[in-house]
């Protein structure tokens, strides 16, 4: 399985999330980007399994890229991760398979991940 992380500002949480990841045997290859640009130049060569998008609280932007990631691909399944769940409802509407809020306890990404699993294999 492919994840990418999209995030521009590494903070505890993503730490805790990259070693949660590295700990799952299905996980095979984690990219980190940076910029929404980065992000969709990589899904143009190769799509991710699971990609963890960070919502900024103030704009969104997470949740068009959703929308143009189903566009061309409908199989890559996102997660969306943001300090506070008031897009949650937004982020179900438009297909995000989670919704996690930080400080991201590890028993909700092993919820989420292994639902995720569950679909994948």
């Amino acid at each position: 399985m492919r994840v990418c992380i999209l995030e521009n500002n590494i903070g505890d949480s993503y730490m805790y999330l990259l070693s949660w990841l590295y700990e799952e045997k299905d996980v095979e290859e984690i990219t980190f980007v940076k910029d929404n640009n980065q992000f969709m130049k990589l899904v143009e060569n190769k799509f991710p399994d699971v990609a963890f998008i960070r919502l900024n609280d103030a704009q969104p932007e997470g949740l068009s890229i959703l929308e143009t990631l189903h566009e061309k691909n409908e199989n890559t399944e996102v997660i969306f991760i943001s300090k506070n769940s008031v897009y949650a409802m937004e982020a179900y509407k438009a297909g995000a398979s989670g919704y996690l809020v930080e400080p991201i306890e590890r028993k909700r990404f092993e919820g989420c991940f292994s639902k995720l699993l569950g679909f994948k294999r």
